[in-house]
């Protein structure tokens, strides 16, 4: 789901799907035009993180949405945060646009 130039992501309840509870979230800063699922490479069978769908944007961009394991997205978010500190950023704190959930199943 796409709203001002957010993307959010949900996953169905463990005990009642028909409930979505958020599952996370990112700034992407364009619009989205189209998913589709699959991967720019093949994926590895034991990799902690698995590539679900392809998104393309009005500006030409193509990025993944993954998933992956919690020990995997806290050292990518730990990798972020690290790299902020050290490039020049023109932009806002980059914590500002991405907010990582951690939802216990």
């Amino acid at each position: 789901m796409q709203v001002d130039n957010n993307l959010y992501s949900f996953r169905q309840r463990q005990n009642d799907e028909r409930v979505l509870e958020p599952d996370g979230a990112i700034h992407l800063g364009e619009q989205v035009n189209k998913f589709i699922p699959g991967a720019l490479v093949k994926p590895r069978i034991d990799s902690a993180v698995k590539p679900r769908q392809l998104y393309f944007t009005s500006t030409g961009a193509i990025g993944i949405v993954a998933e992956a394991d919690e020990a995997a997205s806290a050292k990518l978010y730990a990798l972020q945060r690290n790299l902020a500190k050290v490039l020049d950023q023109q932009w806002p704190d980059h914590d500002t646009y991405v907010e990582p959930f951690f939802i216990s199943s």
